[in-house]
């Protein structure tokens, strides 16, 4: 049985938070989140507002390390592929660090670190079953209350 969208959002929140990583920012499923929507617009649109741009479910970080995450209650082959993108795209990844410094997503959560030092990864944080990957990192989500793994990728951090 897997878990609904939103308890897998919840549940990635409370596991990250118990390994030491810091939430700078979220999407929620559903609702109303205190954490500020981080936003990665993409330069080929040329359009004002949020055509084209990515939304993360959940930015966190830990030791430098800058972590986008898609939540969802099944592994999502669609977001795999979104995150590749989005981590193979030296343009989007400039416009995240650029609007993790103008929300000053960082200092908020007390890190004095340069975005320009960071490393940007990706995780699938879903319920169910789920194999480490060589490129991303796999959080699986036992419950709402943030039981369960957190597995970084098969091909280092």
């Amino acid at each position: 049985m897997h878990l609904r969208e939103d308890e897998v959002y919840l549940g990635t929140k409370s596991l990250l938070a118990k390994h030491g990583w810091l939430l700078i920012g979220g999407q929620p499923p559903s609702g109303c989140n205190h954490l500020p929507v981080i936003e990665v617009k993409d330069k080929r649109m040329n359009e004002r507002g949020s055509r084209g741009a990515y939304k993360p479910d959940l930015v966190a970080y830990k030791n430098g390390i800058l972590m986008l995450i898609e939540c969802k209650p099944k592994r999502n082959l669609r977001d795999i592929r979104k995150l590749r993108e989005i981590l193979a795209d030296d343009a989007r990844k400039r416009a995240l660090l650029n609007e993790i410094d103008q929300r000053k997503a960082l200092e908020r959560v007390g890190v004095e670190q340069a975005t320009s030092g960071l490393r940007i990864a990706g995780a699938v944080a879903h319920s169910g079953k789920g194999a480490a990957m060589d490129d991303l990192w796999t959080i699986i989500i036992a419950d709402v209350s943030g039981h369960g793994t957190i597995t970084e990728p098969k091909g280092g951090a």
